[in-house]
């Protein structure tokens, strides 16, 4: 069994917030690269930390500052091609832990994003049921090599063998109007 317990964050894990288009635009104007877009996950954020290829931490985003351990259950859900990285001293990524398609339904829960949350947040272990979740990241946090552009990061998270969100890139050459529409 896993109780629910708090821990505090070892970075800060921000959540989306509603934006207004002319923030955007302003922003746009000033960015000087290309930018990365990539989809929108429904499902429960989640942070994890791995030290020479081992889970060290794993924790929900809670208020982005303090979040649920979930280190004992996300380990039934992290697919074993990890281990590909043993060399690297310490990995720590940002994602999403998901229930894909219909899965949900199979719980008798009524969408995606409650299932996965209602799932972590209980107290029994059920190796059957938190390997059925996926976990797709999406953001490299900390790693022991320098990379200049979002893609690079985001090529290294695939090269460790995870799941990555789509995403696509938009040239920073292209017109501010043809940005937003």
């Amino acid at each position: 069994d896993s109780k629910f317990e708090k821990i505090t964050l070892p970075f800060v894990m921000g959540g989306l917030e509603e934006f207004n288009p002319e923030t955007v635009s302003s922003w746009l104007e000033k960015e000087n690269d290309d930018i990365v877009a990539s989809e929108k996950l429904d499902g429960n954020s989640i942070g994890c930390s791995f030290e020479h290829a081992s889970l060290s931490f794993a924790a929900s985003r809670g208020n982005g500052i303090e979040g649920q351990n979930l280190l004992t259950k996300i380990k039934y859900s992290m697919p074993p091609m990890y281990l590909r990285f043993k060399h690297l001293p310490k990995v720590s990524l940002r994602g999403e832990v998901l229930l894909k398609g219909e899965l949900f339904k199979e719980f008798g829960l009524k969408n995606r994003r409650n299932s996965v949350t209602g799932i972590l947040r209980r107290d029994e272990i059920d190796p059957k049921v938190l390997s059925k979740f996926s976990i797709i990241f999406y953001e490299l946090i900390e790693a022991p090599s320098e990379f200049k552009t979002e893609v690079e990061r985001l090529e290294f998270i695939k090269e460790l063998g995870f799941e990555v969100a789509r995403f696509m890139v938009i040239p920073k050459d292209l017109p501010t109007d043809a940005k937003i529409q």
